[in-house]
């Protein structure tokens, strides 16, 4: 993640790149939201399909990091970086984990992990 970070503030300079993740377990055929607020409700995620071969999570939480890169220095970058971290790490603390007479640890379950960018530039396209 901190590669990609670096990647957005060099490569769309002048741009407002804008990253999404989202993240959830597959737990028994039922999709968790790993990223769901505290003080939300859980709700029901289903696999959906978008287009001819994009499938997406519908109902998972969506969290928006929008990058100015106008503004690009060290402590701005590593803010950046520390708020993809605390994400990612808080939907891997939300994963579904049980444990089997084989593994003691086993998640007995599938991470899925998405994250997608895109920008605009200074037209607004």
């Amino acid at each position: 993640m901190e590669d990609l970070v670096d990647f957005c503030f060099e490569k769309f300079k002048g741009c407002a790149p804008k990253i999404t993740h989202e993240m959830v377990s597959l737990y028994q055929s039922d999709f968790i939201d790993c990223l769901l607020p505290e003080d939300k409700l859980p709700i029901e995620c289903r696999l959906s399909e978008k287009g001819d071969q994009n499938y997406f999570v519908d109902g998972a939480t969506q969290l928006d990091f929008h990058i100015d890169t106008e503004f690009d220095t060290p402590d701005i970058r590593s803010d950046y970086k520390q708020q993809m971290k605390n994400a990612f790490k808080k939907g891997i603390d939300n994963r579904v984990m049980r444990s089997t007479w084989v593994n003691e640890t086993s998640s007995r379950s599938h991470l899925l992990f998405s994250m997608t960018t895109s920008w605009t530039d200074s037209t607004g396209r």
